[in-house]
């Protein structure tokens, strides 16, 4: 078990894009920090509401990810980070990789209300990935999608312990060229 502590907090500049399709430039307080070379965004302490702060981080008015279509901003680097609403559910989810195959990141508890994290995998029609698997680790469903590109397979492997949403998404951009 690991504790990750998210030193650094800062005022950020979010969009979001309401259910109606009203665009809204507003600032939140989002907590980031750096690990081994990795930008980390705290978004559990935002995927079920968005506190929305003024220039001193005083909270101004919530809201709820059902009022919501896709929230993004800028994390320590100037990356864009994207989250969009479940359908059906009041919570976000971090869109991963956007491409012919979505791959989302959503924030589930167990029965003790510990948190961890369950990746979807869906096509462009919406429907989810059928060869992904229902259950397994984030790499056995990667090597799962990605058999039609057997020179993938040592890439995934060779993650381990190092496996992070950019190298998932580098794997997948690379998985859907040619």
């Amino acid at each position: 078990m690991s504790i990750l502590v998210f030193s650094q907090n800062k005022i950020t500049n979010v969009t979001v894009i309401k259910q109606d399709n009203d665009t809204l430039k507003v600032a939140m307080d989002v907590y980031m920090t750096r690990r081994n070379g990795e930008i980390l965004v705290d978004d559990y302490s935002f995927h079920k509401q968005l506190t929305i702060v003024d220039a001193e981080g005083k909270k101004l008015y919530v809201l709820r990810p059902n009022e919501i279509k896709e929230v993004s901003f800028l994390d320590l680097d100037g990356n864009k980070r994207l989250y969009t609403s479940i359908p059906g559910k009041n919570k976000l989810r971090t869109v991963v990789y956007n491409g012919k195959i979505k791959l989302y990141e959503e924030w589930i508890t167990d029965g003790n209300w510990n948190p961890a994290t369950y990746y979807e995998f869906v096509q462009e029609n919406g429907l989810p990935v059928r060869n992904a698997g229902g259950g397994g680790s984030i790499e056995r469903k990667l090597l799962k999608i990605t058999e039609s590109k057997p020179e993938l397979k040592d890439k995934i492997k060779n993650m381990g312990r190092e496996i992070s949403n950019a190298k998932i998404a580098e794997i997948l951009k690379e998985f859907e060229e040619n």
